[in-house]
Parts: structure tokens; sequence; C-alpha cells
């Protein structure tokens, strides 16, 4: 295709509502203008976007914008979609990507949807294409709120699985977020407005020892309303040990003592077998014990759409 998949468009009075996107596959997007997504709800609300195919895009795999009162997108769920290569040719970008210009809760839920390789590219005023750079898995951008990102498995981002930038009132719970290459998890306040947001019982893996756990350019308090419950995991070192800047506050035991992650554990997820991407967990993974929840692999991609048909 040109541009994208699906669009839907109209200002709020407008606006398609209520539509579902199942059961596609949408792959080689973009190949004229670059600036789209598989599914791109721009603007749009009450939609249902599940059990899709989407890869090998230069942008977005879903969106949801919400620029201002007249142009909101509240009330989609996006669930059970399978994400691969997206990002291959912008920036600044997520597999999921949202706006919230009208700062308030937007009710938009994300869940269930495996991303493998959100990756990011630009190029220099000299003409070099640098790639990957600087994506992450979901993005939910300027001041977007009230938003429940839950179950969701993200592996191979650069800036992490997740990034919260403004926003408030987001939820981040059963996650599996795997081998972020800068940061696992970005905060980016742009002002008190940014509060009240929860990130519990995900699972946190990688390896590099230079990347940050959580990377925020701003130290300020209550950017999460409670964090706690999570496992975390950095293979080949011991992450308590870490002497270097890998949390907003400084090292994991200055977080600890700052009031976060009191409850979480240090330990290997035991993925049953991460190297060919199955992030089931084996029976006595560690994350059981914090009341984390398996996730209904499944039931992702298009064919899990045939078994949602079944009684």
């Amino acid at each position: 295709m040109g541009q994208g998949g699906v669009i839907t468009l109209g200002g709020t009075k407008e606006q398609s509502h209520h539509c579902a996107v199942l059961g596609n596959v949408m792959e080689h997007l973009g190949l004229i203008y670059k600036h789209v997504a598989g599914v791109y709800v721009t603007h749009g609300s009450d939609h249902r976007i599940a059990h899709n195919r989407i890869t090998d895009v230069p942008r977005y795999a879903i969106s949801f914008k919400s620029q201002g009162e007249g142009s909101l997108s509240h009330r989609n769920v996006a669930e059970f979609n399978e994400i691969r290569r997206c990002n291959l040719e912008t920036n600044d970008s997520g597999a999921f990507e949202t706006l919230g210009y009208e700062r308030r809760d937007s009710g938009n839920v994300i869940r269930h949807n495996l991303i493998l390789d959100s990756v990011g590219m630009i190029t220099t005023p000299d003409g070099k294409i640098l790639t990957p750079h600087f994506t992450w898995g979901v993005y939910l951008d300027d001041f977007s709120s009230g938003t429940t990102v839950y179950g969701n498995i993200i592996a191979r981002t650069v800036n992490g699985g997740c990034c919260i930038h403004g926003g408030q009132n987001n939820i981040f719970e059963n996650n599996v977020f795997v081998e972020g290459h800068d940061h696992q998890v970005r905060l980016q306040p742009r002002s008190d407005f940014m509060k009240g947001n929860k990130f519990v019982r995900n699972i946190v893996s990688y390896s590099r020892p230079e990347a940050q756990l959580i990377f925020s350019w701003a130290n300020q308090p209550n950017m999460f309303a409670e964090c706690d419950n999570n496992l975390y995991w950095l293979k080949g070192a011991d992450l308590k040990a870490l002497t270097t800047h890998i949390m907003p506050s400084g090292t994991f035991a200055q977080w600890q003592a700052a009031g976060y992650d009191t409850h979480s554990l240090v330990a290997d997820p035991l993925f049953v077998d991460a190297a060919h991407d199955d992030y089931r967990l084996k029976p006595d993974s560690p994350a059981l014990k914090l009341g984390f929840k398996e996730i209904p692999v499944e039931r992702i991609g298009p064919q899990g759409l045939e078994k949602e048909a079944q009684p």
C-alpha cells in the first residue's frame, strides 16, 4: 500500500465510531507516504481493533490521536494484535502511539498484544542512515491520560517497552518488557500534570548493564502513584549491585528507599523459550507469586479470531 491500512476520520461531533477492525493481515505498508499506521484512528471513538497481524510498516502499527476536545479518540480497544517490524523508516514513535491534547482520561485500552522489533530510523544532514533509533513499544505521547496497557508482550525496542510523556492516570499492568536497548521504561514529565500513573505486576528483562531500567529526564516526585510488585531481571549481572544511575533516583536501592518497588523481586522470570520469542512462563516463575497473570498468547493474531467465535 502507498499509505496505511485502515484510517478513521472526523471531528468529535461527526467522527466514525463503534467500528470493528478484526482479523486482517496488513503487510509492507507506507511504500510512498511514511507517516501512516496499520490502523490510524485520527479521529474516532469506541472502536475495537483486534486479532490483526501488522508487519513491516514505516511508522505506527496502531495509533489513537486526540488533538483537542473537537477531535477526540476515546474508549478505543486494541487487543490480540500481532505486530512485527514497525517504525522501519521513522523515529520518535511507537508500535502503539497515542496523543492526549485534551488532557483528560481517554478510556483507551491496549491489551494482550504481541509487539516484536519496534526499530526506528533517522537520517543525518550529511545523508547517513542511523538505525535502530529512538522508538518504544507503547508511546503515550503529549499528555495521553487514562489509558490502560495490560498484558502485552513487547520485545526489542530502543528506548523501552513504554513511555509516558506528560500524562496522568495511566496503568501499565501485567506486561512483559524485554530487551530495551537504552531504557526499559521511559518517563518524560512536562509539568505537575503528570501524576497518578501506575506500573504494577510487570516483568522487565534485559541484558545490557549499560541500559537504564527506568529512565526519566526529571526526577519529579509522584511520577508514579504506584510502582510495585514487578519482576526485574538483568541477565549476566547483579542489578542490585549496580552503582550506576539506572532509576530516576539513582541506584535500585535508592529507588526502593524513595518508596518504589518495595515488594518487587529481582529474579529470572523463567520464560519458556525467550530465544524463540516464547515469553510464556514456566510453572515455577517467581512472577506468578507476585500476582502476574498468564497472557493468552494462543488468542493473539488472526487465528485467535476463530477461537473467539467458538462457544
